[in-house]
């Protein structure tokens, strides 16, 4: 089931609210994963940095600090971006219910 969604001098958009919560969810999967393998990744890192000394070690240490940050932004990007389509979903599935309410069936029996 979907809905046209229309805007002034927009073509018309049709939503389908079980594909973008799918799109919420694949979303979140990402997000999860990412946190996931970098959360992996973590101890390993840190023991390799730990025993490298030196301005390799501290190039490695940095690199690492940056990709790590960066993950997050991206983690968190992706978990926003979640969030915000399970908002849209579920503000077209209330608005299409709301409407629904409204209409009156005609029994021809």
């Amino acid at each position: 089931m979907g809905f046209v969604v229309e805007f002034l001098g927009i073509e018309p958009m049709k939503v389908v609210p079980h594909e973008l919560q799918g799109l919420c969810q694949s979303a979140r999967a990402a997000a999860d994963e990412l946190a996931s393998v970098f959360g992996s990744l973590e101890p390993d890192v840190t023991r390799v940095a730990d025993g490298w000394y030196g301005a390799a070690g501290s190039e490695f240490s940095a690199h690492w600090h940056e990709v790590r940050s960066r993950s997050r932004v991206v983690i968190d990007g992706l978990s926003q971006i979640s969030a915000s389509l399970d908002g849209v979903r579920r503000g077209y599935t209330e608005a299409d219910n709301s409407a629904a309410d409204h209409i009156e069936v005609l029994n021809l029996d």
